[in-house]
């Protein structure tokens, strides 16, 4: 039994308020909702509580997760649109790359959007960038086969040593990969070990160890970091996730929701005070009284029976301590106004919040970008040459509130500035409400406005002769 099951207690055969796991496993479960939260082991066991109460708490337990819509809308922004990827020098391999990164099918954008979230989740994930030991004779071939580079992850808990030169460049690897091997109807789990330098690789499996040169000529493993790193902030490329505190709330949370369900559901029903007859005062003889809640206490007094309900006092302070929890969430994750904070705020106040927000985003799309440039280079080096490839991830990360837009747009129209100005108002309208159209139609409307622009300049001044005998 580790040292964390040494200081927990049992209870029925559960091990009891296990929740110092190491960050990994606990930011998986905070994300997927499973491990502890599944067992209902991150439930911490009260000092006064018996086994098996604490039991029956676990049966009832259930887990609000805030982390998950945290993560993925610190994510799904940068993949509303795909991103712009080009390359100085064309090549089939790189083209088809772009559509099967990983010989499982699967395309840059998904792969990427998936390293992304795992990046957000553990602080950082590695993407090793592999070659075929064994190529085929000619490129057809080797495109029929998919015998080119591909990608696959190694989670941070997985690298076992790394080294950076003074430029911050990875010079040596060392990570483990498992895996199921199926032989003659019957599976094996199988380790391999590999290590990476500059010059060689090196791997270690069941059977013995091989090596070779290293044709990429760099360490082949990019890392994408969940967020910016300080060099004085420990480990350079296993940071914590900047979601770790997130998760504790949440984990605070859970628990909060837990203690407050147990205290309802024990408490919250009105309880029969009654007077026992003084001739007889044996409760054994009111045992088949069954009245209002089913809960009866018997007392000697004068009194009329009469329900009575424990004091709401401590629910109180529960849900006063989860909306506070929950708010911390929100500001924390840099989303105050934009996910469900109901509490009203001012202009400037929300376009704080928003600037901060688009802020991150913009930080963790030049993470990505760097990362699959990164990955192209090495991917060049492999089939001999310098493709000079490009990304851009979108910017535009705005959730816009059509009705406040368009008041905008006219109330900007009325101050009949006229135009250019105009023009482009009116466009800004044309796009906005006409987003779920296809671009070639939106295109189309587009050039209309700039065409009846066109036709307005060149309109010949109309001279009205009135009552006023016109305007010379």
């Amino acid at each position: 039994m580790g040292k964390e099951q040494e200081l927990a207690v049992s209870a029925g055969g559960v091990v009891a308020g296990v929740v110092n796991t190491d960050p990994y496993t606990f930011m998986h479960d905070s994300y997927f909702g499973n491990g502890g939260y599944y067992s209902a082991n991150y439930l911490v066991k009260h000092p006064r509580e018996s086994a098996e109460n604490y039991v029956n708490r676990q049966r009832v337990a259930y887990f609000l997760n805030y982390v998950k819509p945290c993560i993925n809308a610190a994510v799904n922004p940068l993949f509303d649109d795909p991103p712009a990827r080009t390359a100085k020098v064309g090549d089939d391999y790189w083209t088809e790359f772009l559509k099967n990164v990983d010989g499982k099918n699967t395309s840059m954008d998904t792969f990427m959007k998936k390293a992304a979230k795992q990046a957000k989740i553990y602080g950082a994930m590695f993407i090793v960038v592999e070659n075929y030991k064994d190529l085929p004779a000619n490129k057809a071939q080797a495109l029929a086969e998919r015998k080119y580079p591909y990608l696959y992850t190694v989670k941070p808990q997985d690298v076992k040593e790394y080294a950076l030169d003074k430029y911050g460049n990875l010079t040596l690897v060392r990570y483990d990969i498992t895996y199921t091997e199926v032989v003659n109807m019957s599976k094996s789990d199988i380790t391999e070990s590999w290590t990476w330098t500059k010059e060689m690789w090196q791997v270690t499996r069941k059977g013995g160890t091989e090596s070779g040169i290293n044709s990429a000529g760099v360490v082949p493993v990019v890392p994408l970091l969940g967020a910016a790193v300080e060099d004085d902030m420990g480990d350079r490329l296993k940071p914590f996730s900047d979601f770790y505190q997130i998760a504790r709330v949440n984990l605070a949370i859970y628990n909060a929701c837990s203690e407050l369900r147990e205290r309802n559901r024990n408490q919250a029903f009105s309880v029969l005070v009654y007077q026992m007859s003084s001739d007889d005062p044996n409760p054994d003889n009111y045992a088949s009284i069954n009245i209002g809640t089913n809960n009866m206490l018997l007392y000697a007094g004068n009194n009329a029976p009469a329900f009575i309900t424990p004091d709401n006092g401590p629910s109180e302070m529960l849900h006063t301590e989860l909306k506070m929890l929950i708010e911390e969430i929100y500001r924390m994750a840099d989303r105050a106004g934009v996910t469900g904070v109901q509490s009203q705020q001012s202009g400037i106040a929300k376009e704080w919040d928003n600037k901060t927000m688009m802020q991150s985003l913009s930080d963790f799309a030049q993470n990505c970008e760097e990362t699959e440039q990164q990955i192209a280079v090495i991917f060049g080096n492999y089939i001999g040459k310098e493709l000079g490839v490009n990304v851009q991830y979108s910017r535009n990360f705005g959730v816009v509130d059509i009705s406040s837009e368009l008041d905008k747009i006219t109330d900007a129209l009325s101050w009949a500035v006229g135009g250019k100005f105009d023009t482009a108002v009116k466009k800004k309208a044309a796009k906005m409400l006409l987003s779920d159209m296809d671009d070639e139609e939106i295109q189309a409307v587009i050039d209309d406005i700039d065409q009846q622009a066109v036709d307005a300049n060149h309109a010949e001044p109309t001279n009205n002769a009135g009552d006023d005998g016109g305007v010379e």
